[in-house]
């Protein structure tokens, strides 16, 4: 039996009889899991001596049960029958199981506390290992014993490894068909370290990325065999900035999304052309210069904006038109070069933004 401390007894005895009895959850309850997370953690560890591991199978099934993922890392040309994707989906989920990495596939923890009289209960925790951060215990909540704490994970998608035979074909098609999570059509991809990186997401967290907005995301990464996690910075500080750092607060990439490598439905394109398509007239203009001052060598402030090499216009969205570019001295100018395109997405941005077309 657990020796508990003395201020402990009355919450273990309390938890008790919540899960048996259904008498309210003790307020202080937090302060027993947070006994065992750091002088009990031993007893997190041992528990009842049988140690499982749980594959995150919804998980695994949104990024692999998936008839176009299935071709290109199959390089098929057959087409797809159940008979395939069952084979495919049995072998991702025993390779995971053979890896338990302990992020994909973490230890399942189940400790039994008991009170004099006999009655008990069990406690469960998930234990994930972060990189280099180390084994994180998420506690998973009191249970009547440790075959409903099981049952718990199975109905939140995780497969313990006693069950991987006993996974049936009709639930992996099922996975496999179910929409899981949102299409994420758009991928930003940087390099660091000799390896491209990818940021998938879905077109909506994009448009209001392009729209200037700052926006964070998490992407998990495999280097060398090991997992970690990267985290993505848009916007921050500045209107198409980019920041990725990593597990131990490593800095990826710092710069602009100008630099990035941009797919939008498998299409390769580019920063400026996807703010052409969502993006606000301030985030169009801050891109439209920070290019004139990289490449064209030509910093802010304009003394003329060029529009398709032909008409040249005052500085600003809707300036005076002041003529051609044969008929004009534009040596020594500061120039603004835009194409028409670029310069027709201005002005229909601003258009939505303002409600009124600008002059020009």
């Amino acid at each position: 039996m657990i020796k508990f401390p003395k201020n402990l007894i009355s919450i273990r005895d309390q938890v008790i009889d919540h899960v048996r009895k259904n008498t309210p959850v003790p307020e202080n309850f937090s302060d027993l899991v947070a006994w065992f997370e750091d002088e009990g953690w031993d007893e997190i560890l041992s528990g009842w001596g049988n140690e499982h591991v749980a594959l995150k199978l919804d998980y695994l099934a949104s990024l692999k049960f998936d008839d176009q993922e299935m071709i290109a890392c199959e390089d098929l040309v057959e087409p797809l029958t159940d008979d395939l994707r069952l084979g495919y989906a049995r072998r991702l989920i025993s390779e995971a199981f053979e890896e338990s990495d302990g992020y994909d596939c973490p230890s399942v923890h189940a400790v039994e506390i008991k009170k004099p009289n006999g009655d008990s209960a069990a406690l469960g925790w998930l234990v994930e290992i972060h990189g280099q951060g180390g084994p994180i215990a998420e506690f998973q909540g009191a249970f009547v014993d440790k075959e409903n704490f099981y049952q718990l994970l199975s109905d939140r998608g995780l497969l313990l490894d006693t069950e991987e035979q006993n996974l049936t074909d009709e639930a992996i098609l099922k996975l496999w068909s179910k929409p899981s999570k949102p299409a994420r059509s758009i991928v930003v991809s940087v390099e660091w370290g000799n390896e491209q990186y990818e940021c998938p997401m879905a077109e909506r967290t994009w448009k209001r990325i392009a729209q200037g907005k700052q926006v964070r995301r998490v992407e998990p990464y495999q280097y060398e065999g090991k997992k970690f996690k990267s985290e993505w910075s848009f916007n921050t500080p500045n209107v198409g900035s980019l920041l990725v750092t990593y597990d131990d607060g490593g800095v990826g990439f710092e710069g602009r999304l100008e630099e990035a490598v941009i797919w939008n439905d498998a299409q390769k394109t580019n920063w400026i052309s996807e703010l052409i398509k969502y993006g606000s007239s301030d985030s169009l203009l801050d891109a439209l210069v920070q290019r004139s001052s990289t490449h064209d060598n030509s910093p802010p402030p304009y003394d003329y904006w060029v529009v398709e090499n032909s008409f040249v216009c005052e500085p600003s969205i809707g300036g005076q038109l002041k003529g051609e570019v044969a008929a004009l001295n534009l040596k020594g100018k500061r120039l603004l070069r835009i194409s028409q395109v670029e310069c027709d997405a201005l002005m229909e941005a601003v258009t939505k933004e303002e409600g009124v077309c600008p002059d020009t």
